[in-house]
Parts: structure tokens; C-alpha cells; sequence
């Protein structure tokens, strides 16, 4: 029995570390922009004729391949390396 009630006190510690881990690993993620169309502007670096250019060109490439493309930008990294963003 305490073979057993030992056991059982390992996996809930595994369970309680995995748990632990998964929600550290999400509170770490960068914060995205809500996605509000085929560009998201968050830096405010693009005019409002290159925003709808881009949109355009996004909408003709879904259009000719089925693909979607979507840019955004945002006014820093967060601390994170650009890659982590890809």
C-alpha cells in the first residue's frame, strides 16, 4: 500500500511540473496582434496607399495560389530575437 500511495504522489509531482512547465512556456510566448486583415500595422509605419497595396497584393496571391500571407509589424520585439517571431 505505500508502495502504491508512493507512486501515486510521483505522478501527481510530474503532473504538477508538466503543468507548471506548459504555463510558464505560454506566459513567455510574444504577444501577437489581433489579426484585423492582411496587414496589421501595429507600428504605424505604413501609409494608408502602401497598407492598401499590400492588401491588394495579398488578396491577388491567396486568389492565384490559395495561399495566405499576412504582414504585420510591431513597434519592438518584446526582448525577443526576430527569428522567435517566425
Amino acid at each position: 500500500m505505500i508502495k502504491l500511495a508512493g507512486l501515486r504522489g510521483v505522478f501527481s509531482l510530474a503532473v504538477l511540473v508538466l503543468l507548471v512547465s506548459v504555463g510558464a512556456a505560454f506566459a513567455a510566448a510574444p504577444k501577437f496582434p489581433p489579426l484585423t486583415g492582411r496587414v496589421v500595422d501595429n507600428a504605424n509605419i505604413l501609409s494608408p496607399e502602401a497598407e492598401a497595396k499590400l492588401t491588394t497584393e495579398l488578396a491577388t496571391l491567396e486568389s492565384q495560389t490559395g495561399r495566405q500571407l499576412v504582414v504585420a509589424t510591431l513597434p519592438d520585439l518584446q526582448g525577443y530575437e526576430i527569428e522567435d517571431y517566425g
